[in-house]
């Protein structure tokens, strides 16, 4: 895998997980990465945050979030941006709904708990594709 450039570092990446602790660790992993991180602790708020965010190039998205599903947001951010990366992330294993998710390019899957090395490789694959 080549290396991450300049250019793929400056855009943002939005994640949404209701996890507190989670959100801030994967926050700090990101930015000691060099990447923009923002966290949503719902699917209202990371829907908000996508609005107003127009360098979100990758969303981490937790499958299972009150209120409003994780594959239902996927939806929506997919038709308001095309070619969003889209990592799902899920304590559940890989389901069949997951699956058709994973049939777009665009969408990887990574099953809880992950650790860093393969939470930066999930989105660094994505950003070669």
């Amino acid at each position: 895998m080549q290396p991450i450039t300049q250019n793929e570092k400056n855009i943002t990446i939005l994640v949404i997980d209701d996890e507190e602790n989670l959100c801030r660790l994967m926050k700090r992993v990101l930015e000691r990465k060099g990447y923009n991180a923002i966290v949503a602790m719902s699917g209202k708020e990371g829907l908000e945050l996508f609005e107003k965010n127009c360098n979100i190039g990758v969303v981490v998205l937790d499958i299972n979030l009150p209120e409003i599903s994780g594959i239902q947001i996927l939806e929506i951010l997919l038709h308001k941006k095309e070619n969003l990366k889209v990592v799902l992330t899920s304590g559940v294993m890989e389901t069949k709904e997951i699956s058709e998710c994973l049939s777009q390019n665009n969408v990887a899957f990574l099953q809880k708990p992950y650790d860093n090395t393969t939470f930066i490789e999930s989105i660094e694959s994505l950003l070669k594709k």
